[in-house]
């Protein structure tokens, strides 16, 4: 879809709110990133009226402030119908606002080009009734993302007053989330920070880059158990950048066992997806404001893993 001029055709929505550290950003160029779609693109979207800074128009120069909401329609391809099927889902919790599943590791969260089934749309739209609309037909309910290969806890939104509160959480960055993984090399033992700002390789679409024209990106970390040539690590995301704490530890020497994306060497078990877990989450009920904490369980593939280290 990158290059797209918006037509009068369905579209898939989005909704933001500016974190701090986005401040001082130009419109134009904060939605190019987080929607990763060409700046010729989002301009032309904005001059069109089809994206709305606290619901007001916007140029695409205008400064952004904390707090912000930007929301608007994207174009996508007419032709992807999504279909509720019966796929198995683990549901951690569910009420009438928000669900919480462990999604399994080869799943993607939703439909995309050249795919409109076996994802967790698929699967929600068949297991709940309800979703928030606000992500369009692609999208309905998600309020964040795994990677296709990463397993864990994820929220589901089921209407968009819940959506909208747990986007400005992630956005304030009051949403608490905890990683598994295990890694290559031996860590040392204690909390550590990594900081490093995060932007799309230049060369490879597909990959994240450390670069100091990215954005800020930070993540605690620490050591669980070493063995010979592996460690155990649990990762504290501070920021929510696409493929944070992949890009973070291969960059501080630790990559991913199974992550060659990002650098990780061939391994004994012939293990081709990274080995991260999202464990544990905490947020606030949109409805109720009470302190919300799930767990998913530590995937076999993992627990196997462990076992033979």
């Amino acid at each position: 879809m990158q290059g797209e001029v918006f037509k009068d055709t369905e579209a898939g929505y989005f909704s933001f709110f500016v974190a701090s550290e986005n401040s001082g950003e130009r419109l134009d160029a904060f939605l190019a990133y987080s929607l990763d779609r060409s700046r010729s693109l989002i301009k032309k979207l904005i001059d069109d009226g089809n994206v709305r800074l606290n619901s007001q128009s916007a140029s695409p120069a205008k400064k952004l402030k904390a707090g912000d909401h930007i929301a608007g329609v994207l174009p996508i391809p007419s032709d992807i119908e999504v279909l509720p099927q019966d796929i198995p889902l683990d549901i951690i919790y569910q009420d009438s606002s928000l669900a919480v599943i462990n999604k399994p590791r080869g799943m993607s969260v939703h439909p995309g080009a050249g795919r409109n089934s076996g994802t967790v749309v698929n699967a929600l739209l068949y297991s709940l009734e309800g979703l928030s609309g606000i992500g369009g037909k692609l999208r309905p309910g998600i309020v964040h993302r795994l990677d296709m290969n990463t397993s864990g806890v994820m929220i589901v939104a089921k209407n968009d007053k819940a959506h909208l509160s747990l986007s400005n959480q992630f956005a304030e960055r009051r949403v608490k989330k905890e990683y598994m993984a295990i890694v290559h090399g031996r860590c040392g033992f204690g909390l550590k920070k990594i900081t490093a700002s995060i932007g799309r390789h230049l060369e490879d679409r597909k990959k994240m880059a450390v670069t100091p024209s990215g954005r800020y990106a930070e993540t605690v970390f620490k050591t669980e158990r070493v063995f010979d040539n592996y460690s155990l690590v649990k990762a504290y995301p501070q920021t929510g950048r696409t493929h944070q704490i992949r890009l973070h530890l291969a960059y501080a020497g630790f990559p991913i066992v199974g992550d060659f994306l990002y650098g990780a060497p061939k391994n004994p078990w012939n293990i081709s997806v990274q080995m991260l877990h999202a464990c544990k989450i905490c947020f606030l009920h949109p409805e109720t404001g009470a302190e919300m904490v799930f767990a998913a369980p530590v995937p076999f593939d993992m627990l196997n893993l462990l076992s033979s280290l």
